[in-house]
């Protein structure tokens, strides 16, 4: 076997494995909610049901259960997205004050090219790209979702310190990471999703001044 099939046969399994390693503790996570739901409001319920849900998905994707099946249905955009703002202002809300504007208007559900879970991850991804790069001072997080004849966007934009436009150019390749501690996964996964079906990553950036990133995703 050649050097890179045994390279992708060994990222396959470990792919598989940590979809099965996640159900135990999510198992958990899930009997803990309902042993707690009468000390917990509906909101922080709410909340950690969708963390849960998102967790699922994510173990599913790595298994390929249900990555094709989501593709191209109706689902409530404003709802999965408020989803993933909701957990980072639980988490961040003290110091980073993350702001949602809904342009669609009364329409929410939208035929997606893209499934749920990867949806969710790049939204995920993006918005901790841009909450770190306050490096723990306070910070704010516009989150605005448009829509155009053929695709929609997901804008989101920090008042952070900017990015150099030669590092711009870099950001998306697979490994390259702005900040010391990333990974670069989370921009490249961005970029790699929305190529594959005719979408676009843009970011701009002004340095002192704050970062755009714009997920274009065709409808």
């Amino acid at each position: 076997m050649k050097q890179t099939d045994q390279n992708i046969e060994n990222e396959t399994t470990l792919a598989r494995q940590v979809a099965h390693d996640i159900r135990s503790p999510l198992s958990a996570l899930n009997i803990l909610k309902h042993a707690l739901a009468n000390q917990m409001s509906d909101e922080a319920i709410e909340i950690m049901s969708g963390a849960i849900d998102r967790l699922n998905a994510i173990a599913n994707d790595l298994l390929n259960a249900q990555a094709v099946q989501e593709s191209t249905q109706d689902r409530n955009l404003m709802s999965e997205i408020r989803q993933v703002i909701d957990e980072k202002k639980i988490i961040h809300g003290q110091k980073i004050k993350i702001e949602f504007v809904n342009h669609l208007g009364k329409l929410s559900e939208l035929n997606c090219m893209i499934n749920k879970a990867d949806l969710q991850r790049m939204t995920s991804n993006i918005l901790n790209n841009a909450i770190e790069a306050f490096e723990g001072k306070m910070g704010q997080v516009q989150v605005d979702v448009n829509i155009f004849p053929f695709f929609f966007e997901i804008a989101i934009s920090d008042n952070g310190k900017g990015i150099p436009q030669h590092v711009i150019e870099k950001l998306g390749k697979e490994g390259y990471s702005f900040e010391k501690k990333g990974s670069g996964l989370g921009l490249y996964h961005a970029r790699k999703v929305l190529a594959e079906v005719g979408g676009k990553l843009v970011i701009t950036s002004r340095k002192g001044f704050g970062t755009k990133v714009v997920l274009r995703v065709p409808r």
